[in-house]
């Protein structure tokens, strides 16, 4: 079903898809979900610096120490630039392969990958408008919007982004939005 989200109504593109998926799947996918979220916060996972779809966590806590951060570097009497990022549709960027590794990498192996992948993978969809629904299409990349597991199987493809960004500056994410601080000494 797409969800429109802002701009043009007129422009496909400024719609989301959402994913009608059975309540059995809905099921399945919250105890995996839970499953796995348990794992990789016993664990200690999930880099400090991801507050997206985290318990405890939010827009205001990335908030807060994204400025906490500038106030620290400010009082040293540093300069400080900040760079937004944002991964533009990207759920529908995880490449099921690079996924299965990174899943792995994170601990997340055996029978528990297999059916992760699996359940990504061989979609497809029709969309359905006012009763009227299209031709169908397959999928061979990303993760279904609208799924519990989703978001966690994204924290988990981008999890390794501090890993590289990290090294020229400060990181402050929240699921797909990324901003970089970088702090210099005025002297």
């Amino acid at each position: 079903i797409p969800v429109y989200k802002k701009l043009d109504p007129k422009d496909p593109s400024n719609y989301r898809p959402i994913s009608v998926l059975s309540v059995f799947s809905k099921i399945i996918e919250k105890i995996v979900c839970d499953k796995i979220s348990a794992f990789l916060n016993n664990n200690n996972v999930l880099s400090h610096s991801q507050h997206g779809f985290r318990a405890n966590r939010s827009t205001e806590t990335a908030t807060i120490d994204f400025i906490q951060e500038i106030h620290k570097e400010l009082d040293r009497g540093r300069v400080v630039i900040a760079a937004l990022l944002d991964i533009s549709r990207a759920f529908d960027t995880v490449d099921h392969e690079l996924l299965a590794q990174k899943l792995n990498a994170a601990g997340i192996r055996g029978k528990v990958n297999e059916w992760v992948i699996s359940f990504v993978s061989d979609r497809s969809f029709r969309v359905h408008i006012k009763g009227e629904k299209s031709e169908q299409f397959n999928i061979d990349i990303g993760t279904p919007q609208g799924s519990t597991l989703a978001p966690m199987l994204f924290l988990i493809y981008v999890n390794d982004m501090v890993e590289y960004l990290g090294k020229y500056g400060i990181l402050f994410m929240y699921a797909d939005d990324t901003t970089i601080i970088v702090s210099a000494s005025t002297r």
